[in-house]
């Protein structure tokens, strides 16, 4: 796609996948967990697969904590956990989709639209 189309259809995408999965909220987490969603999918456009679950990770995690407890109880630790935990499911879900369908499986992770 041109004029920067491929970079707002992978953050909408991530926005409606991150934003949906954290139940819509419309606060102050909500936005956090909508922006996660955005800078994941334009990491995973221009990144791929790892890269978006990084950003997701590591989003998600410090998210979660701070709306919990606050920016005072931010366990970097936890946030360490939960990004290795997204690499991980990313990494073993591509392992397995692969498996099943080889051929889509590489042409989905490579799409680019143009």
């Amino acid at each position: 796609m041109e004029s920067g189309l491929d970079d707002l259809f992978a953050g909408v995408v991530g926005v409606v996948i991150n934003w949906a999965s954290h139940g819509f909220q419309f606060n102050g987490t909500g936005l956090a967990y909508f922006g996660t969603g955005a800078a994941a999918g334009i990491a995973t456009l221009y990144g791929g697969t790892m890269a978006g679950a990084a950003v997701l990770g590591v989003g998600n995690s410090v998210t979660g904590q701070v709306s919990a407890r606050g920016w005072n109880s931010l366990d970097i630790g936890q946030v360490f956990s939960d990004t290795g935990m997204s690499l991980a499911t990313a990494y073993i879900g591509g392992q397995i989709t692969q498996g099943l369908s080889p051929a889509p499986a590489r042409n989905l992770l490579l799409i680019q639209l143009i």
